[in-house]
């Protein structure tokens, strides 16, 4: 009474099976490497965040240094010596760039990050007095993309 299986059938199966745990692998495995660049980035992989307004109005191709030399002409005109430290960082922060220097000094630092596959970078400096004056203003800002 007993049945014979026919030696074909345990096979297919079996193989559905390592199918399924191979595809749930390779699932894992792309989950985890998007969670590690957005954890990484601190944005979602393919979401970046929106240019600030002082990048948006920076002259194209950052590569030239003449361009690099404008951009930090246009902040001294937005920021022109003198003026207060304070109103600078509000406007920096409002526009998503983040502290990058050691606050005790006399010099300071922002930098902006999309945080895309191709980021585009902006960099601030300024210098300021024992009043919390502006005494100098420069940035740089770039598109990496290799």
């Amino acid at each position: 009474m007993s049945q014979e299986i026919p030696v074909g059938s345990a096979i297919r199966p079996r193989r559905q099976v390592t199918f399924l745990v191979v595809l749930l692998f390779v699932a894992c495995c792309a989950s985890g490497l998007t969670w590690g660049f957005c954890a990484v980035s601190n944005r979602p992989a393919f979401n970046p965040a929106p240019l600030p307004a002082l990048l948006r109005n920076a002259p194209a191709f950052p590569e030239n240094m003449n361009v690099q030399e404008q951009f930090s002409a246009m902040l001294a005109k937005r920021f022109p010596i003198g003026a207060p430290e304070s109103s600078l960082i509000h406007e920096l922060w409002i526009e998503g760039f983040k502290p990058k220097s050691n606050w005790t000094e006399t010099s300071r630092d922002a930098v902006f990050n999309d945080g895309s596959i191709c980021p585009n970078i902006g960099d601030i400096s300024w210098w300021i007095d024992g009043n919390g004056h502006v005494t100098k203003i420069i940035g740089n800002f770039s598109h990496n993309c290799s």
